[in-house]
């Protein structure tokens, strides 16, 4: 098989929702492909992570629904691998992650999930380097509030690929371009959902006045499609201002337009907006709080979603052994064709104690809740969590 035949089958296997397991082996090949490539690299500069994970989650509402929730006790054990490379221009961190999910009372639901890792970065010159991201989720439950934000309710599974690419160059002192390129692969389940792709190529470019201030200047193109269904594409044009306010605040707002052709066929000229306050004092203190209103594309829905919302987390070293985090999200939306409104709060309080050098126990709390226009979309959900985790 020549080399040509050979990337093609390559590519064909990441796009089959179905060959989850062949994802990760091939994500897994060329992670040693690259690791193994570098010619400075000796032992001592790969980093290799071994852990596992084995918790206890009660849920009151299984299925995601507001009439007959089901309840029920899971038992998720975890497998985790990865590896870390630095060297003096390049940069890779790959980490990935199997779970076993066990129900006590309803094993139909019984399921495996995974999620992966990968981060490149690699400077050409001291002006100019590639980064090159790529997030894999596939499931049943939502890994986090935003992904829950618009979502159609009920049980299923899903598989979500996001790849973020960008070169950036250092034009001058004060002056720096950057090119993007993102692209979003959502495979569901459920008939009446549509796999869909989402291309977003894009341009920004951020001159610094000083060291605190900076001006921000950006330009997206988002082309959604679905399989089976139809296109929609959207226009943004940004402007923004970053100020450090010390070495461990930063303020960030973003305004600007977005101009849509809708999956209808509608043309559409909105405002989109986008605030953030950041606090970093060192990995285990940081502090953020977001806001964001948009018309956009979703996943779950052929139609523009409307939307507004907040989200904040904070992370705190409480002693030398424990560690507590806290997020937050609260979030309306309408879908601007079907008039669906949804309105979702969350919450997540999360603690985590060292109990050795190589293990941690953690306990966690988790409050879903959805609100909206259509009854079937409705639904709370409670979640507690203890467990242990442990790394090599």
């Amino acid at each position: 098989m020549g080399f040509s035949s050979w990337l093609n089958r390559f590519f064909d296997i990441l796009s089959a929702p179905n060959y989850v397991y062949m994802k990760i082996l091939y994500l897994i090949i060329i992670c040693a492909v690259l690791l193994t490539s570098f010619p400075t690299q000796s032992s001592a500069d790969v980093h290799w992570l071994l852990g596992g994970e084995i918790r206890e989650t009660y849920t009151d509402n299984v299925t995601y629904t507001k009439n007959d929730p089901i309840r029920d006790a899971v038992t998720g054990i975890s497998l985790l691998g990865g590896a870390k490379y630095e060297g003096k221009n390049t940069y890779l961190d790959v980490k990935g992650r199997v779970t076993q999910n066990i129900y006590a009372s309803h094993s139909e639901f019984n399921n495996i999930s995974e999620d992966i890792y990968v981060s490149w970065h690699h400077d050409l010159t001291p002006y100019d380097g590639f980064t090159v991201r790529d997030t894999f989720q596939h499931g049943e439950d939502p890994f986090n509030f935003e992904s829950a934000f618009g979502r159609t309710s009920g049980r299923y599974s899903f598989s979500h690929n996001y790849l973020d690419m960008s070169y950036a160059r250092i034009l001058s002192k004060q002056w720096t371009a950057k090119l993007n390129y993102r692209q979003f692969n959502d495979n569901y389940s459920r008939s009446d959902i549509s796999d869909s792709v989402q291309y977003s190529p894009g341009v920004e470019t951020i001159y610094e006045f000083d060291s605190a201030h900076q001006a921000l200047l950006s330009y997206d193109f988002d082309h959604r499609t679905f399989d089976p269904g139809e296109s929609a594409s959207t226009h943004t044009v940004s402007t923004g201002y970053r100020h450090y306010l010390t070495n461990q605040w930063v303020v960030e707002l973003k305004p600007g337009v977005s101009l849509i052709d809708s999956y209808s066929g509608r043309h559409y000229t909105k405002p989109r907006y986008e605030a953030s306050l950041t606090e970093i004092v060192d990995k285990n203190t940081t502090f953020k709080v977001k806001y964001v209103q948009s018309y956009a594309p979703t996943s779950y829905n052929q139609d523009i979603f409307n939307s507004w919302r907040w989200v904040g987390e904070a992370t705190k070293q409480l002693s030398d052994l424990l560690i507590g985090r806290v997020s937050a999200f609260f979030g309306k939306g309408e879908y601007v064709a079907s008039e669906i409104r949804d309105k979702l709060i969350g919450a997540n309080v999360n603690i985590e104690y060292a109990l050795t050098k190589h293990s941690d126990l953690f306990l966690s709390y988790s409050l879903e809740r959805t609100d909206s226009n259509t009854d079937t979309r409705d639904y709370t959900r409670n979640m507690v969590t203890a467990g242990i985790k442990f790394s090599f």
